[in-house]
């Protein structure tokens, strides 16, 4: 276990030097392409709910409840 938390330190720190060492410019576009990524995942999630909801006009049916116990002494 501590072998696999020291090689996700070591990867997180890499990564952190990389993104220290990119130009402001290269950072504003990682960020943008991000959100926008962001952006089309909500929108599609939203689409789908919406869509499920839409489509199924589930209505509740009431019924009578019935009582198991009379139903097993009937069958008996």
């Amino acid at each position: 276990m501590d072998k696999f938390i020291k090689a996700l330190q070591s990867s997180r720190e890499n990564l952190e030097g990389y993104w220290k060492r990119l130009p402001a410019y290269r950072k504003r576009k990682v960020i943008g392409y991000a959100f926008a990524v962001y952006c089309i995942i909500t929108l599609v999630v939203i689409v789908q709910v919406a869509r499920q909801f839409g489509s199924h006009a589930q209505t509740v049916a009431i019924e009578h409840i019935e009582n198991p116990v009379v139903k097993l002494q009937e069958k008996n």
